[in-house]
């Protein structure tokens, strides 16, 4: 009985380290979702300056301009007129925190782990009663 009553002890444990593992993670991911929105509209806002211009030289053969080329990223990046007329016209871009972050996903996986350190323990616990039955001779 003491195998249960640790192993639901410890399964509270981890769900708790669980839950906060699957929130970081969340968190991390809608950072970093959020700062790539946030440079995607600040490299389309730059093409600004490309508006009413021959940019000939910068474009390839499918019409899309690569504006990183022309100085307003440190890589290459592709865009059409259109997009960078877009962009103008937007407000910053709004947070996607809320897409990632969500308190759903991060109480079932507590809950999962929870659940399943639960039956590790029962497993543990008839494999410990099956063993004393085979030893005492199937008694």
């Amino acid at each position: 009985m003491r195998i249960i009553k640790g192993t639901f002890r410890l399964s509270i444990v981890i769900a708790v380290l669980a839950g906060i593992y699957a929130f970081v993670t969340a968190h991390m991911q809608a950072m970093e979702a959020d700062q790539r929105n946030y440079e995607l509209w600040l490299v389309l806002r730059c093409g600004e300056k490309f508006l009413n211009r021959d940019m000939s030289a910068y474009t390839n053969e499918f019409g899309n301009i690569d504006i990183g080329k022309a100085g307003c990223a440190n890589r290459q990046f592709f865009a059409r007129f259109d997009e960078i007329k877009e962009a103008l016209a937007q407000a910053r871009p709004k947070s996607i925190y809320r897409d990632y972050v969500s308190a759903t996903p991060i109480i079932v996986q507590m809950i999962f782990a929870f659940f399943v350190v639960n039956l590790l323990g029962l497993l543990v616990w008839i494999s410990v009663r099956v063993f004393k039955w085979v030893r005492n001779g199937f008694a």
